[in-house]
């Protein structure tokens, strides 16, 4: 089993929590960093090597983000690889981290589905430890982007095109809203 990027004791309650996972019928599982290193891999199952398979999931966690980006729909959550003999499943917990799980060809990819969905919640309780501000903070971003408010905009700030940004009090503000525009004397263009 490859580890890093995680303390003994968070790794010890990752390993108790994942060992499970193979009398449960998931072939094989992994997990790792949004930079692709192997936290943690099933040992009982001979793969490639650990950071080559997490360098790949990371790598397809980052693709569906640009893809998301570009279709305006937010941070990708799982990936669903259907290969000749099962199925790759991907899921992004937390920020910083994803789980891979392999699974045959099942009729009920559902079940499996769910029993991951609840694993990532207890996986990302375990790993998410002291990264839950910066994920909130990086969906507050991610939002803010979607409908078009930069994240300085949201703060008080107002941004203008050079990238300059001067902050407003909310006071100044509600006064500037109050005052009617100027008007334009006759002749005059603007």
């Amino acid at each position: 089993m490859a580890t890093r990027a995680m303390d003994e004791n968070k790794l010890g309650r990752l390993r108790g929590l994942l060992q499970k996972l193979p009398q449960l019928g998931i072939s094989f599982y992994m997990v790792g960093t949004k930079e692709g290193l192997s936290v943690l891999s099933d040992a009982t199952v001979d793969m490639p090597d650990p950071d080559l398979l997490s360098a790949a999931t990371a790598t397809m966690l980052s693709t569906g983000d640009f893809l998301s980006d570009k279709y305006k729909e937010g941070l990708t959550k799982e990936i669903m690889v259907h290969v000749e003999r099962g199925y790759i499943l991907i899921f992004r917990v937390g920020v910083n981290h994803n789980l891979a799980a392999v699974v045959g060809d099942v009729t009920n990819l559902d079940y499996y589905l769910d029993i991951l969905r609840k694993y990532i919640k207890a996986i990302g309780e375990i790993t998410v430890a002291g990264e839950q501000v910066q994920e909130a903070e990086e969906m507050l971003r991610k939002e803010l982007e979607l409908i078009g408010v930069s994240a300085a905009s949201s703060e008080g700030k107002v941004a203008d095109n050079t990238g300059a940004s001067e902050t407003k009090s909310p006071s100044a503000e509600a006064q500037k809203s109050k005052r009617p525009a100027p008007r334009l004397g006759k002749g005059k263009r603007q």
